[in-house]
């Protein structure tokens, strides 16, 4: 029992005082149970019971409230004593040389299980607190990593908004200079310069954009989303007349179809779920060298379902697994597309999953396309359109980097939908 002891100061602590308490009550036994009756006086001879029967209370109280002792291990030792002691008189009880050895052999052979026994205990309980020491070290450097990472979010927010405030006038002003609405027209050497000037402040407008998105989500509590119960279909049709100009200029033919009810409705926030949808048609898009892009949006039973297929250039199945999570980009997109933060796909599926819904990606491969498809509930008739957040509450999204891609690589076999809490959790997607 001494070894659970050996090397650990708090429990020295502990033996010591246990030892010191062992000490006193034998004094004081010993005092008023053997020297003073020697010496004639019995006045105190009831002192001594009384002294071990509350030295007993302690131990027993220190033993099962406090752990000093362990139980299991001292109730092991108590019975292997009493075992080991047991045998050795049975010892005594010989009648016979045979009888003498038998009952020996029986001595030893329980003595050596009793000691196995007790060791076995000991090596049990020094995996425990091994374990234990563990977890706690564990406990520790988790809150270490949250202290890091918010210390993280609070750094991006921070310089986001520093560097986006330069930009604002550079993509302003490079917009008006080759509109000509400063100084006139341009020829074509110089406003082919301020082309450039406009398209790299767009591209950081829109990286900024991604990380200051990111890093409210990741914030305690995440978006604060102002639900109200409507249809869709105008929601996701803004959306993709919003984006015909740019796959217009890809050449591309990018078409929209609804076949659901005009009463059909779901709990939605408008905004941020736009840009969730614009961000995974914006990917489609700019991942499609050519072809076409079908939109749908269909019903099944209390589901509503949004679709996006294009013909472009798939995703690898080793990268459909990764593919929502955050700072993710495939080798073929890597490869395609240089610029792209990682950060497009994560975004809208943490807003789709605040909505209670689902997004998956199917694709049979590199150049055979890429279809994404939404699921959300439909909102219940009864139920009437919860009140809006206080204003003042709301957090803005930033709607210029909602188009950064994520990386499209190329797959084989589709991932199912994942069933996903719509509360805004606090790690790193990993869907």
């Amino acid at each position: 029992m001494l070894a659970n002891f050996s090397h650990d100061r708090n429990k020295n602590a502990q033996l010591f005082y246990i030892l010191a308490g062992s000490f006193t009550a034998s004094a004081v036994g010993m005092f008023t149970n053997l020297f003073l009756p020697y010496m004639g006086n019995f006045e105190f001879f009831w002192v001594g019971p009384v002294a071990t029967f509350i030295f007993a209370i302690f131990i027993i109280y220190a033993i099962v409230s406090h752990h000093i002792l362990n139980v299991s291990i001292v109730s092991t030792e108590i019975f292997t004593g009493i075992l080991v002691i047991l045998l050795l008189l049975n010892v005594f009880t010989f009648s016979t040389q045979q009888d003498l050895f038998f009952k020996s052999a029986i001595f030893v052979g329980g003595g050596l299980v009793g000691i196995l026994l007790v060791k076995r205990s000991l090596g049990e309980l020094q995996q425990l607190q091994q374990i234990e020491t563990l977890n706690i070290q564990l406990q520790r450097s988790i809150e270490e990593l949250r202290k890091l990472d918010q210390l993280k979010t609070d750094f991006v927010n921070i310089a986001s908004h520093q560097l986006r405030t330069p930009l604002t006038p550079i993509k302003g002003l490079s917009d008006m200079l080759r509109l000509g609405d400063i100084g006139g027209p341009l020829n074509e050497e110089q406003r082919d310069a301020v082309e450039k000037i406009y398209i790299s402040s767009q591209r950081m407008v829109e990286l900024i954009d991604d990380l200051l998105n990111v890093s409210r989500l990741e914030k305690e509590g995440g978006f604060t989303y102002n639900f109200v119960v409507e249809s869709p279909e105008p929601v996701v049709k803004k959306v993709v007349d919003d984006l015909q100009d740019q796959a217009k200029a890809r050449g591309l033919a990018l078409s929209f179809d609804s076949r659901i009810s005009p009463d059909t409705k779901i709990k939605i926030d408008s905004l941020k779920f736009s840009n969730a949808i614009s961000n995974i048609i914006h990917n489609a898009t700019k991942y499609t060298p050519r072809g076409s892009i079908w939109v749908k949006l269909r019903e099944e039973s209390n589901d509503v379902f949004i679709s996006v297929k294009d013909t472009g250039i798939g995703i690898d199945s080793e990268d459909i697994p990764k593919i929502f999570q955050k700072f993710f980009r495939g080798k073929e997109v890597s490869r395609l597309a240089t610029e792209g933060t990682g950060l497009g796909l994560y975004f809208s599926r943490r807003v789709i999953e605040d909505h209670g819904g689902h997004v998956w990606v199917q694709s049979e491969g590199i150049e055979k396309g890429t279809e994404f498809t939404i699921k959300l509930p439909k909102a219940q008739t009864q139920v009437a359109a919860p009140s809006p957040q206080p204003a003042q509450a709301q957090v803005p999204i930033a709607n210029a980097g909602l188009a950064s891609p994520v990386p499209l690589a190329s797959a084989s076999t589709p991932i199912p939908p994942q069933s996903v809490s719509a509360t805004s959790p606090s790690s790193p997607a990993n869907s």
